[in-house]
Formats: structure tokens, C-alpha cells, sequence
């Protein structure tokens, strides 16, 4: 079907959702939409600014999470939020002459229930573990306290995230930047770093 994509057998989800870089944490998103879906409850699931609703594909034995514009009120709302962009930028480029940087987009993603609703819903937002990325890198030793890793969130709708995010960073005292995009949505540019030790 023409904007779907298949992402386990008898399961269509939208093309725009990116599947092939983070296949197990969108299908366990997926697969606890079905289940409240066979509770009888509207749910509806929005990744990457995608929302949609399962419905029973014409077989009769899967499902297609169909795109939506509007999200019932009454539904049980469960959201991934996933970075934009991941850049790794190294510490002698800080002051941001000449910087070189690579996209880490989906690369070692940590899934963090940032807030869970009972009755009403649950978000997770995908953030970089960065320990990980340096240590698949080969980066050690002082090394690891001059990388700057910049993650950016776009089209972000749950105002106050900038504060939740301080939860999941290696850094105590990161620096987060959340810039009002339209009237109900927000861009956040999150600054993390590994702290040298006190």
C-alpha cells in the first residue's frame, strides 16, 4: 500500500517512519498500541510527528496504523519522540570555528518513559548514550570529556520537555535551548558532554 511500509508480517505502519535504524523500539511501540487497541480502548500512536490509528488490515489478520490528522480527545495517546539530528563535535571545535561534525542520528538510542498518564497515555523520547557511541568509536581516555554531542528535537509539541531532558544527560548541568516554532510547538537543541570527574 502506497505510503505504508510492512514492518513485521501482517503490520503496516507509515513509510515515514524509520524503520529499517530503529525497527525494535518502533515495533514495541507498535505492539503496545495493539494491545490496548484489543482492550477496546481508541488509542493512537504518533512517532516522528506521525499519527496514526491501528485498524484491521483487509486480510483480517494484521493491522495498518492508519495516518490521521486528528487525535480523539478520549484516546489513549502513546508517543515516541525521536531526535532530528545527533552531532558529535569535537572539543576543540566548541567555539563552533571550522566544525566538523558527523550525524549520529540513530546510532546507540537509550528509550526513556518520560511521562506515563494512567488512562490517558505515555511518551518516550529516544536520547543518545553517549558512552556508548564513543566506546563503539574507540574514543578513550581525556578524549571522552572533549566530545560535545548536540541533539536536536523539531516539531516538539509537550511544552516543558527542555526540563524533563536534564533527567536523561550525562552532564549535571547541560546546556538546553528550546525555541517556540509555532504556537504549539517547540525546537529543543540539547549540549551533552561526559563531566571530567571532581
Amino acid at each position: 500500500m502506497e505510503g505504508y511500509q510492512t514492518i513485521v508480517f501482517g503490520i503496516q505502519v507509515p513509510s515515514a517512519w524509520p524503520c529499517e535504524e530503529i525497527r525494535s523500539e518502533i515495533l514495541k511501540a507498535v505492539r503496545n498500541a495493539i494491545v490496548h487497541h484489543l482492550d477496546e480502548e481508541q488509542v493512537v500512536l504518533t512517532i516522528n510527528n506521525i499519527s496514526t490509528k491501528p485498524i484491521q488490515n483487509d486480510s483480517g489478520i494484521g493491522y495498518l496504523f492508519q495516518i490521521i490528522e486528528e487525535i480523539p480527545e478520549n484516546s489513549y495517546k502513546i508517543e515516541l519522540i525521536l531526535p532530528s539530528e545527533i552531532l558529535l563535535i569535537s572539543g576543540e571545535e566548541r567555539n563552533h570555528i571550522s566544525v566538523e561534525t558527523e550525524n549520529l542520528k540513530f546510532h546507540s538510542l537509550d528509550m526513556e518513559l518520560v511521562q506515563e498518564m494512567p488512562g490517558r497515555g505515555e511518551i518516550t523520547i529516544a536520547v543518545p548514550d553517549i558512552c556508548k557511541i564513543l566506546k563503539i568509536r574507540g574514543v578513550t581516555g581525556d578524549f571522552i570529556h572533549q566530545a560535545i554531542f548536540k541533539t536536536t528535537y523539531q516539531k516538539i509539541k509537550i511544552m516543558g520537555l527542555s526540563k524533563v531532558l536534564h533527567q536523561f544527560t550525562f552532564n549535571p548541568d547541560p546546556t538546553i535551548f528550546g525555541k517556540k516554532i509555532t504556537e504549539n510547538e517547540m525546537k529543543i537543541i540539547c549540549f551533552d558532554q561526559i563531566p571530567v570527574p571532581q
